[in-house]
């Protein structure tokens, strides 16, 4: 967690690799845009699973157990849900998969989250100065 003084902090993180030659960093956000929950069918920071899309009358359910399968149907809503907190927990999981894969890393990789990406990144220039 790197921090600055009056900013929200980056989450940063890297995997080092001895012999790598490149360095691969990914970007991605964890703020979002504000929020007028009385426009929401549900509590915008409560994520709910729909067994269809909301405009095609989609119901809320329960969330399944842990390896259930997926219906294709099934939509889950919550504020910044897909911008941008669906990539960062993809790309996360990757790199889980990755890494338990046992395939050696060829690339040291960095992972940089920013939390004002909705209001330009004001800060992240400092923060690059700061720790770069």
């Amino acid at each position: 967690l790197l921090t600055q003084t009056d900013a929200p902090p980056i989450v940063f993180g890297e995997r080092r690799v001895a012999s790598a030659e490149r360095t691969l960093c990914f970007y991605a956000h964890y703020d979002g845009q504000p929020v007028e929950p009385a426009l929401w069918a549900q509590d915008p920071f409560q994520a709910t699973l729909y067994d269809g899309p909301l405009e095609s009358g989609g119901r809320p359910i329960a969330m399944p157990p842990a390896g259930q399968p997926l219906d294709d149907n099934w939509r889950l809503y919550a504020r910044s849900s897909a911008d941008d907190k669906a990539p960062i927990i993809a790309l996360l999981t990757a790199l889980d998969a990755l890494e338990a894969s046992g395939l050696a890393l060829t690339s040291n990789i960095k992972i940089f989250l920013d939390g004002e990406e909705e209001s330009s990144s004001p800060h992240v220039a400092g923060y690059l100065d700061t720790y770069s």
